[in-house]
């Protein structure tokens, strides 16, 4: 992979956060078809490809209108700071644009700063609040 960024023509959906100390990204998603991860269905963070991303397959199946797709749950840590998130489809070939996509079905953003509860939780015996005030 040439680790490109987006091109014009391509569907791209990004999220803005700002990333504490010890944060990562994890979302699930339906990629179709399956081997389309890595090729046409690619994350960014930062306009790169980030390193220590790590994928795991849930589960292939097919959709109602018979196309095989893999579930994918992705998680890949972030950097303290501000960070551009971006999932990206390429579009390579006429047949991709008419026969693949992906689906984002969940996103969490652990550690980030000014998201979640509106309260402070407690911290576990023997922690304290980190310097991000939002962590253990």
């Amino acid at each position: 992979d040439s680790g490109e960024t987006p091109t014009l023509g391509d569907a791209v959906l990004q999220l803005s956060v700002l990333a504490g100390e010890r944060s990562k990204v994890v979302f699930i998603c339906e990629v179709f078809p399956p081997e389309a991860w890595g090729e046409e269905a690619l994350f960014y963070v930062d306009k790169v490809l980030p390193v220590g991303l790590s994928v795991d397959r849930l589960a292939i199946d097919k959709r109602a209108d018979g196309l095989a797709f893999a579930r994918l749950r992705v998680t890949a840590p972030l950097a303290a700071g501000a960070r551009r998130l971006q999932w990206v489809w390429q579009y390579r070939d006429r047949l991709a644009q008419q026969r693949g996509g992906v689906q984002l079905l969940l996103v969490t953003v652990v550690h980030a700063v000014g998201a979640g509860a509106s309260r402070c939780e407690p911290c576990s015996e023997g922690e304290e609040v980190g310097e991000d005030r939002h962590s253990c």
